[in-house]
């Protein structure tokens, strides 16, 4: 899953833009990462919020789907210009 402030059919961001680093808000959107603990595990909750649902988009590695396809998180986010990502679970085409 990418968030990003480049949307067709989504206004983008026109005031000012205020992030940390673990926040990041403008006219269009609002995101808060937390970290939790349980057990010996650490957790990560992003609460998010948009003017519209047109900021949330998904991206494949190397923009294709197919078996053994790989990249990392960090790239696709680049490539799309992405102000959060998260990655999902594997998948192939077999």
């Amino acid at each position: 899953m990418l968030i990003s402030s480049n949307s067709s059919t989504a206004s983008t961001s026109t005031g000012n833009v205020t992030k940390t680093d673990t926040t990041y808000k403008d006219d269009n959107m609002e995101i808060e990462i937390t970290t939790g603990k349980a057990s010996d595990s650490t957790y990560y909750v992003a609460d998010i919020k948009f003017s519209s649902a047109d900021y949330l988009k998904t991206a494949l590695a190397q923009n294709t789907y197919g078996t053994n396809i790989t990249d990392v998180t960090s790239s696709i986010a680049q490539q799309h210009n992405a102000i959060f990502a998260i990655n999902d679970d594997y998948y192939g085409d077999n």
